[in-house]
């Protein structure tokens, strides 16, 4: 799925148009094209399949939209995604003629790798990352249960290496969290830990889940996942980590 995702960390705001990889058991996301066949019907020509063009559009997530009686208590996702109008997301990249960033093309505006063609134009960027080092602790509001099938689906997807043993999740108050059934949270965790990982696919990954989106929850995960960064699993330094699931 390919959608512009603004988030928001601190006083820095990045926007970037990037792919979204989300396995097939994975309900709550569909493919933008919906293949059709080109025999049969009048005017067809009889020739190989199309795909239905969608218009242009923007959708907001629910969970980005902001409730003003949630000021100061709940906090809400920073994803918009883009529809282009364009069918057959599902082919291998790079992707001819899609307009958005791809790990590989980040890769090397961010020169992260050491080939860095003129412009990193999406479309014909190579290199994949390879680096990375230490820990990554990621703090999102509810449970993604799809959260490692689909990195592990990003991952081939864009060809970058993966190691089931480097990824993590962590509930952060002990107890397993809720659901949240607009799918908003759980697409915005597929993007945090899917960039994180594209950008240091080496690092140790661990997605802190929150037991819901109130700042108490929120910043219990936060202490969780500074543990997680400065110790790991294994230690402890200052408030233990909490219930791992793995993958």
């Amino acid at each position: 799925m390919h959608r512009c995702a603004t988030r928001i960390l601190g006083t820095i705001t990045f926007t970037a148009v990037v792919a979204l990889a989300v396995t097939a058991s994975a309900q709550r996301v569909r493919p933008i094209g919906i293949p059709v066949s080109g025999g049969g019907g009048s005017g067809s020509t009889g020739t190989a399949p199309r795909a239905h063009v969608l218009p242009a559009s923007v959708v907001i997530p629910d969970t980005s939209r902001i409730n003003g009686a949630d000021v100061g208590k709940k906090a809400h996702t920073n994803v918009r995604f883009i529809n282009p109008g364009i069918a057959n997301p599902l082919e291998a990249p790079p992707y001819a003629g899609y307009a958005y960033e791809t790990p590989t093309s980040l890769g090397c505006v961010y020169k992260l790798v050491a080939t860095l063609p003129a412009g990193c134009n999406p479309n014909s960027v190579t290199t994949v990352i390879t680096g990375g080092s230490q820990n990554i602790a990621i703090v999102d509001a509810y449970d993604d249960p799809e959260a490692p099938a689909d990195l592990a689906y990003f991952s081939a997807q864009f060809g970058l290496p993966f190691n089931v043993n480097k990824f993590h999740v962590v509930y952060a108050n002990g107890l397993q969290p809720p659901i949240d059934y607009s799918g908003g949270w759980e697409l915005e965790e597929s993007l945090d830990i899917e960039y994180a990982h594209a950008m240091a696919p080496a690092a140790n990954l661990y997605l802190v889940e929150a037991y819901s989106n109130s700042f108490s929850d929120l910043f219990t995960a936060v202490t969780v996942a500074t543990n997680l960064v400065q110790c790991g699993l294994t230690t402890t330094c200052g408030s233990s980590p909490r219930r791992v699931r793995s993958p």
